[in-house]
């Protein structure tokens, strides 16, 4: 049976809930909103589904002892809304009507492709061009996206000196290719990037042939307000996720919950990298 919520304690001790924060902060970046509307996206996220069958003396109770169940069902509200947005702003995308956009080869050249992209990203495109090429050669990609018999014949050219002009550009594109690949990725892409380098440093550690828990500890203790560190700790398996950190490779450590922190890493890893980012 559903429960209504309208206990302002159980709202306020949501809010106060440091994966609930962490949530609302990635989720106003995913959705490019303010952090009040992503916290009430996310608020009636839990209240409608997540938390809709649990009785409010149930859910005050494990908010005041920072249950680790519930702040995986938080974590998971977060990643439902955050899929239905994006699974939105596909089908938003697909309704758009096909024109020509920018794509490179594997031999990098340039080839003009249709593509589904949106009024915005036809002037970002503009913007695009302009940043990375000097202004006449920003020109012609711009006509020769759009057409490259009918740029040929605006400027006079022979096939032969299209070529080179195409070969110009490829020699700027090689020359620049971290800028533009920076430019190309969304925000959300960035995040996975820098996510996956965080996550690459533990692995190489855990891995050295040198490995030593005091480094594994100081490096640990470095990130551990990362976003990205506190979703491996919400994941399931731990016995105590909030001392692993604390009290790694200590003697009163939970050696079982520091393997499960690895094969966790490990596990989102391969979750990031399966968003096609490596």
């Amino acid at each position: 049976m559903k429960q209504n919520y309208t206990n302002s304690t159980v709202v306020k001790l949501i809010k106060s809930n440091k994966t609930f924060k962490r949530c609302v902060k990635q989720l106003a970046v995913d959705m490019r909103t303010n952090k009040v509307d992503a916290q009430q996206n996310l608020i009636v996220e839990l209240i409608e589904h997540r938390f809709s069958t649990m009785p409010s003396s149930t859910l005050t109770d494990a908010l005041l002892g920072n249950d680790n169940k519930l702040n995986r069902n938080i974590t998971f509200a977060y990643k439902d809304l955050r899929r239905k947005h994006f699974k939105k702003l596909k089908c938003q995308q697909d309704n758009e009507k096909p024109i020509v956009s920018i794509e490179f080869d594997d031999k990098s050249l340039v080839r003009p492709v249709y593509k589904s992209i949106s009024r915005l990203e036809v002037q970002e495109l503009n913007d695009f061009a302009f940043v990375i090429f000097k202004p006449k050669m920003a020109q012609f990609i711009i006509r020769y996206v759009q057409g490259a018999v009918a740029t040929q014949d605006y400027y006079g050219l022979t096939e032969v000196q299209t070529k080179k002009k195409l070969y110009a550009i490829n020699s700027v594109i090689k020359e620049r290719r971290d800028l533009i690949d920076t430019l190309l990725r969304t925000d959300d892409e960035m995040a996975i990037i820098e996510q996956l380098k965080l996550l690459a440093h533990i692995v190489f550690l855990v891995e050295s042939e040198n490995y030593t828990d005091p480094v594994m500890h100081m490096y640990l203790n470095k990130v551990n307000d990362e976003d990205i560190i506190q979703d491996v700790l919400a994941m399931p398996g731990y016995r105590k996720p909030g001392l692993v950190i604390q009290n790694w490779g200590m003697p009163d450590h939970i050696k079982a919950d520091e393997y499960n922190f690895i094969n966790c890493v490990y596990d989102k890893v391969d979750e990031l990298s399966g968003r096609g980012m490596m």
